[in-house]
């Protein structure tokens, strides 16, 4: 095991950790994961960032920054740098002069009567990440990959812990998934669920982030007051990425005794990541895809960037337009939905997803291959019946916007075609990358399509160093390779 720290508080770490990210030591009270947090991973080396939010919790869990700097200099191979050193320091006493903050006390009486169904059973990953929270601090995040069932960890944090629970996700077909989960894993009834926050007495609470915070007439925030007054014990934060957004964050207020966050991609462009931290809790467990994938838990994925000439009179407005204009030209380039009816054609026997930004190339694409489009439009129950006719099988392709990019469980799909993205966004890629993740015993494809020699080019370059931090192989080909079977 070899360990180098680096000057902004990264530590280099060699491949020798065991297959849940914990390092091969004798020090078994201390562990690298209780003060830092692995952001990208190599074959051989994984690197870790000093994380002040965990460092504060382990300085209110009766730990010293003596405890940490000794742990360090024993697994480092190389000296501490100061500024670390000074880091870790000042985090920990900021923590220990720090008010204690206060708790919310739940009595017998608000006890929910609720247990996991008897022949649903977890996977072991699942079960550390339920022990994670029920035995860490009050509030926590519990990062796992796409399709690597985030719902059913919450959902049985919420029947380990037995208490009134408010769960707020990013949209409405998230909210329904809540519902399915709970009642297929739990002994909930229906009669206990409260959907759309529309009656604050039912014991479990399920509703978008948007709902909550919408002002009535008078600009009022009465639906958050309503539930404010009521109060949970336990709050659960679906895609809690979202959360440091204007209004999304006043959710965080909520006063409750235990507060969950659940991501599968803790990353923001914004760089505001920290605020996901201060406003829930640090994160409790965290396990990257690539070990679920050795594992069987997710599908092999192989990422393909393919690109696309932007030709003619659209590279002649390309070449004169604005920043924006260069972006808007280089996504709808009319040579992607060539490409895009080439894969779906080469694919014609798997299910295909078409995701997209714009969506008039979302339109015409899905005029020329005859299949429904979902985008901002589209009825909630339209949407959902589209959702279900592609899980079982009805639909071959299914084209979607930016509607569907979290929180939609389509465990069929194996194929993705990414005809334009959001500039460049990590966080959107690991989203569209996770609706594949399913495993079904065969390798899926994520295909991305992108104009060559423009702005996109860069912007993918981002997109693609993020998944290959991730553990993920990534290849580039020209589009001719398509069509000759590629």
């Amino acid at each position: 095991m070899v360990v180098f720290p680096q000057a902004d508080g990264r530590l280099y770490v060699s491949r020798s950790l065991d297959r849940s990210g914990h390092l091969e030591t004798n020090h078994s009270s201390l562990t690298l994961d209780d003060f830092a947090q692995p952001i990208q991973f190599f074959d051989e080396v994984t690197v870790y960032q000093v994380s002040p939010l965990r460092l504060r919790e382990l300085a209110r869990g009766g730990r010293s920054a003596g405890d940490v700097l000794q742990y360090l200099r024993q697994i480092a191979q190389a000296p501490i740098p100061i500024q670390v050193q000074h880091t870790i320091i000042a985090e920990m006493k900021s923590a220990s002069l720090a008010s204690p903050e206060p708790t919310v006390k739940v009595t017998p009486a608000a006890e929910l009567a609720i247990d996991l169904r008897q022949e649903k059973a977890l996977r072991a990953y699942q079960y550390n990440a339920v022990q994670a929270f029920l035995n860490g601090p009050a509030h926590g995040v519990i990062v796992l990959p796409c399709g690597a069932g985030k719902t059913v960890v919450g959902t049985a944090i919420l029947a380990s812990l037995r208490m009134p629970t408010l769960i707020l996700a990013p949209n409405e077909a998230a909210c329904e998934q809540w519902k399915q989960h709970l009642l297929a894993w739990t002994t909930l009834s229906e009669c206990d669920l409260d959907v759309h926050a529309d009656n604050p007495d039912k014991p479990v609470a399920i509703a978008t982030y948007g709902r909550l915070v919408a002002r009535d007439r008078k600009g009022q925030l009465r639906r958050l007051e309503r539930y404010r007054q009521r109060g949970f014990a336990l709050v659960i934060y679906d895609e809690v990425h979202t959360l440091p957004a204007r209004w999304f964050r006043l959710t965080s207020e909520l006063a409750a005794a235990r507060k969950l966050g659940l991501s599968a991609t803790l990353v923001r462009e914004d760089g505001r990541v920290g605020d996901v931290l201060s406003l829930v809790g640090p994160v409790v467990f965290q396990t990257q895809a690539r070990d679920l994938t050795d594992s069987g838990h997710l599908a092999p994925v192989r990422c393909v960037e393919v690109r696309v000439p932007l030709i003619g009179r659209d590279r002649q407005d390309y070449e004169r337009g604005s920043a924006a204009d260069k972006h808007r030209i280089a996504a709808q380039n009319p040579s992607k939905l060539d490409a895009a009816t080439e894969i779906c054609a080469l694919h014609r026997a798997e299910r295909t997803l078409v995701m997209g930004y714009y969506t008039s190339p979302l339109h015409e694409l899905a005029n020329r291959l005859r299949v429904p489009v979902i985008d901002g439009r589209t009825l909630h129950s339209e949407r959902l019946r589209l959702y279900n006719e592609f899980r079982a099988g009805g639909l071959p392709v299914l084209i979607v916007s930016r509607v569907a990019n979290a929180a939609i469980d389509l465990p069929s799909a194996t194929i993705a075609v990414q005809l334009s993205g959001l500039y460049g966004s990590r966080q959107e890629e690991a989203q569209r990358l996770g609706r594949i993740l399913r495993p079904n015993g065969k390798q899926a494809i994520f295909y991305s399509l992108v104009s060559d020699q423009t702005v996109e080019v860069r912007r993918a370059f981002h997109r693609q160093s993020y998944l290959v931090e991730q553990g993920y192989t990534y290849e580039i080909v020209a589009v001719d390779a398509l069509y000759q079977g590629g």
